[in-house]
């Protein structure tokens, strides 16, 4: 077999595994639109940042799609393991955060802040007399 200017496998084959690889991704992209995978019945919306205050006082940051889901397994000892040991935990504060990315952000953001800032965050939502739930709706407390 005779090469010239060509690797050992050839630029054909390149090309071929490519195209598979794009055929697989189009596959994939296909089955769950199909589905009904997380991923494709998501808006933008469906992402909270939540605060939590632990039995101890402390606080813990938080994103979530599902909120009450989130804050039961916290309580259950199946949430972060730095909330396992200061159970109850109850939720202090929670904001919409749109997409993952956009509610990590925010979550590390928030994470920064002093204890102080977090406070003051907490009672300009409480002053609002409005918490956001998991679910995109309002309530009063």
């Amino acid at each position: 077999m005779e090469t010239v200017g060509k690797s050992h496998f050839g630029v054909g084959a390149a090309d071929a595994r490519a195209a598979r690889r794009r055929e697989r991704g189009a596959e994939n992209m296909a089955a769950r639109a199909t589905s009904g995978a997380k991923s494709a019945r998501r808006g933008r919306n469906d992402y909270c940042v939540y605060i939590l205050e632990c039995s101890d006082g402390s606080f813990y940051t938080g994103i979530t799609t599902d909120l009450a889901r989130r804050v039961a397994a916290h309580n259950a000892g199946r949430g972060a393991r730095y909330t396992r040991s200061r159970r109850p935990v109850r939720v202090i504060y929670a904001e919409p955060a749109g997409d993952r990315a956009a509610a990590a952000r925010r979550e590390r953001a928030i994470k920064r802040l002093p204890r102080a800032a977090k406070e003051a965050l907490v009672r300009r939502g409480l002053d609002k007399e409005r918490i956001f739930v998991a679910s995109g709706q309002e309530q009063s407390r």
